[in-house]
């Protein structure tokens, strides 16, 4: 919903939403989180079988999805043609090679333009990578059996982020900074986990006041002109994901209520689906510049359209591809609960 909003307002400057690609940063750590939680016990001594098993699975809960609104990208650019061109680097965005990488999803990885076509898809891209290696990590991650080791290993990888983006000016969020993003982030996630099942946990409430302080300075230090700043944030999202993890305190109740877990069923077809819908809304309603209630009547207008069409996408495509990605072997059961 975050990054929804972001690409809502774009150019509108509000406060906080104009921050919302770092959604995106949320989701890698998340990611890396529970992809560990649930295969803790698998690829102990990897084999050819068990690592393309899970490429399947993992194909299935994904790329169904990307595939539709890949083809609905397409199909709008070939009926409007003239709307395709007001793009920047429009016949790199849209040529065949690109369209190519993005069916093997690989367009964010070197050469192609990485918004090419669906624009959400870069972030896809990037994971898809993460999870190519992600059985191979995994045995590493597992390694370490102390949990400040394991703190240590997470917060490393965020520091090594904020160093790079200190010295290097921020990363791209697509291309190569978003490669970057992705890898330290989802490793932080990873190793997250791993402190969690070795008893690692933070007082809930403490832990909630300091992600919202952290956060909090981040936004605000970017608005300020200190977009390095941003980097803090990422260590607000680790400790978002860990106090929430733990099935106590604020984050806890707020996110295990009945809407927030609906958003979450659905935020998969939100983030692959928003991008078409803002972008075709735009073009039937378009969004005046100077605010008002038009202006908010229309934002509200066109979240409904996602989330309906969301809604949609989730039980006709999502959950059958589930069930599909299911059928292809036992799915790995978690170690244990989280909060135990």
């Amino acid at each position: 919903m975050w990054v929804l909003l972001f690409h809502l307002t774009l150019g509108q400057d509000i406060p906080v939403l104009e921050f919302g690609y770092l959604g995106v940063d949320l989701f890698f750590i998340l990611s890396g989180f529970v992809l560990t939680m649930v295969y803790a016990n698998s690829f102990v001594s990897l084999n050819r079988h068990e690592y393309f098993h899970f490429l399947q699975v993992r194909l299935a809960r994904i790329y169904p999805l990307h595939l539709a609104t890949l083809l609905l990208t397409a199909a709008l650019v070939l009926a409007f043609p003239e709307r395709a061109m007001v793009y920047s680097e429009a016949a790199r965005r849209f040529s065949l090679d690109s369209f190519i990488a993005c069916l093997l999803l690989i367009q964010n990885w070197a050469y192609w333009l990485p918004t090419s076509w669906n624009v959400p898809s870069w972030s896809l891209s990037a994971e898809w990578l993460a999870y190519l290696l992600f059985p191979v990590a995994l045995p590493i991650v597992r390694s370490f059996r102390t949990a400040w080791h394991a703190v240590a290993a997470a917060g490393l990888l965020l520091a090594l982020l904020g160093v790079v983006i200190v010295s290097k000016g921020i990363p791209g969020s697509t291309g190569s900074g978003g490669t970057l993003r992705m890898a330290c982030e989802f490793g932080c996630g990873a190793f997250l986990w791993q402190a969690m099942s070795c008893g690692f946990r933070i007082p809930p409430w403490t832990g909630s006041l300091a992600a919202v302080v952290m956060i909090s300075v981040a936004l605000s230090a970017s608005a300020s002109d200190v977009p390095a700043m941003n980097g803090l944030a990422a260590f607000g999202f680790a400790l978002v994901v860990l106090v929430a993890a733990s099935g106590k305190g604020p984050f806890h109740m707020v996110l295990s209520s009945k809407p927030m877990v609906f958003l979450g069923d659905i935020s998969y077809s939100i983030y692959l689906l928003h991008w078409i819908v803002i972008r075709v809304f735009a073009e039937v309603v378009p969004l005046p510049e100077d605010g008002g209630p038009s202006w908010l009547l229309r934002i509200i207008t066109c979240v409904t359209i996602v989330l309906c069409l969301a809604w949609v996408s989730y039980r006709v495509i999502e959950l059958p591809a589930r069930r599909w990605g299911r059928s292809l072997g036992q799915s790995p059961v978690p170690v244990a609960a989280i909060s135990r």
